[in-house]
């Protein structure tokens, strides 16, 4: 079986890959070369679309998505107010005498509004760790699925795949 020349680590991307389909020219070697052996495409410098809405997807979709911006939201405006009650409670002080100011009642309503922040952080963390998991549960069954249902044309075109082909004994996997 004919292979590919290496490429030398200095090569520009166009020789790494001549055999692109935008670059197939039909000669003798590449007709010779069966499909197996033709180099792989990599891309390089960003994330795709389609990645992005993978893990958009697997982490649980729209209702996921609602579900912890609302969390989030919520959390937001309870530390808001917070410091709301907080400064309400001070003014109190400034316009009443010391002792008609009720303190169980400010110190009810900040403990009720800390409760609630600290209750929707939990419970968006908690969500967000569901979906993590769920999310990498599921790209990895679909990674394995595409690894397993793949070609083994990495075995004639990476030096490890030479390796493991050629000498077994040489790795130590046991």
């Amino acid at each position: 079986m004919p292979r590919l020349p290496r490429p030398s680590r200095t090569a520009s991307c166009e020789s790494l890959d001549p055999c692109a389909p935008d670059k197939l020219t039909l000669t003798p070697k590449t007709l010779a070369t069966p499909l197996s052996v033709l180099a792989e495409e990599k891309a390089q410098g960003h994330i795709s679309k389609r990645a992005l809405s993978l893990l958009a997807k697997s982490l649980g979709g729209p209702v996921f998505w609602l579900i912890v911006i609302g969390l989030m939201i919520v959390n937001q405006a309870a530390s808001l107010a917070q410091v709301a009650v907080l400064g309400a409670w001070a003014r109190e002080y400034d316009v009443k005498p010391r002792e008609d100011v009720v303190v169980a009642y400010w110190l009810g309503l900040y403990g009720g509004i800390v409760f609630l922040a600290t209750g929707t952080f939990a419970v968006g963390f908690w969500v967000w760790t569901i979906g993590s998991v769920r999310s990498g549960v599921s790209i990895h069954e679909q990674l394995l699925d595409s690894v397993f249902a793949a070609t083994m044309r990495w075995l004639d075109s990476t030096p490890q795949g030479e390796l493991s082909r050629s000498e077994p004994r040489k790795l130590d996997v046991g």
